[in-house]
């Protein structure tokens, strides 16, 4: 009877995994955590970032120049709150992206955005450009003696206002130099509207946006194929007509679609294959327990 349990339980602790392994979870907000900027990454990240993606800078003279923006206002963490020095450094490595391949991003589709981009439909983040490349995931405060002062890079307060700036700054420079036919992808199964009203993408991307683009297609994504949709292209109460309407006023063509094709394992999750060989060697060891 026991050993029936047993073989029960494992059983379950395998399908389990099975699971976890193969579901097409597509939306997810849980970024890889922060880390604090240090030269080190600095210069690991500068070197290896896409050859193509570079501007004429070298990391020495990029460093410098980072070293100099942000050298701390204060004897103590306070926050670097002038615009005009996170523009200046943002504009020696402006984030720009090939005419036609321009992809937004909002409402935590970070990691889907990522994906579809990369394998469907052949568009770049503002994390896939040589700026993102450099600063994504990471946090800082303030440059203190020709380092970040970690100290002051641990104080939420501090670099809350520091990467806000930074990043709505990039955003911005992000969007102006769009050209031709963009996209975004939006959530489709969250609980606030696809475009909503808070996020960088309105307040900062789409009035940025210049006559070089002529349209963009919103791209709703959802959590998987068995969640119904909480919101579609023409939801009434998704401000998804704001969308369209705020891209009029610039010429702008509006699309939108909320096919499932954009949420599936094939375009908005990471390879599977990976995570398969990872897993392999604990799913072998449960096959054992199970026929023990």
């Amino acid at each position: 009877m026991a050993s029936r349990n047993h073989n029960s339980y494992s059983t379950q602790l395998l399908q389990l995994f099975l699971s976890f392994m193969l579901a097409e979870v597509i939306i997810s907000s849980n970024v890889a955590e922060e880390e604090i900027l240090s030269k080190e990454t600095f210069f690991e990240r500068c070197r290896t970032a896409s050859p193509g993606l570079r501007t004429g800078l070298t990391c020495e003279q990029l460093w410098a120049i980072f070293q100099r923006v942000f050298e701390c206002p204060s004897s103590d963490c306070t926050p670097i709150t002038d615009d005009s020095a996170y523009k200046e450094f943002v504009e020696q490595i402006p984030p720009t992206t090939p005419a036609n391949r321009t992809l937004f991003y909002s409402g935590g589709t970070k990691v889907a955005a990522y994906n579809i981009g990369k394998k469907c439909i052949d568009k770049l983040t503002i994390q896939m450009t040589f700026l993102g490349q450099l600063f994504d995931d990471l946090k800082w405060c303030c440059v203190r003696n020709g380092s970040v002062d970690t100290q002051c890079s641990a104080d939420d307060s501090c670099t809350s206002v520091t990467l806000n700036k930074f990043w709505t700054q990039a955003s911005e420079l992000f969007a102006k130099n769009a050209t031709m036919h963009t996209a975004v992808i939006l959530n489709g199964s969250g609980s606030a509207p696809p475009y909503r009203e808070d996020s960088i993408f309105t307040t900062t991307e789409v009035p940025s946006l210049t006559s070089s683009v002529i349209s963009m297609t919103a791209i709703l994504v959802y959590e998987n194929d068995q969640v119904k949709k909480r919101w579609t292209c023409s939801s009434p109460d998704s401000r998804l007509p704001d969308l369209h309407v705020a891209l009029a006023r610039k010429n702008i063509q509006y699309n939108c679609t909320d096919d499932y094709w954009y949420s599936s394992e094939q375009c908005s999750s990471a390879n599977s294959l990976s995570m398969a060989i990872w897993m392999l060697p604990l799913i072998l060891v449960i096959q054992k327990i199970i026929s023990t």
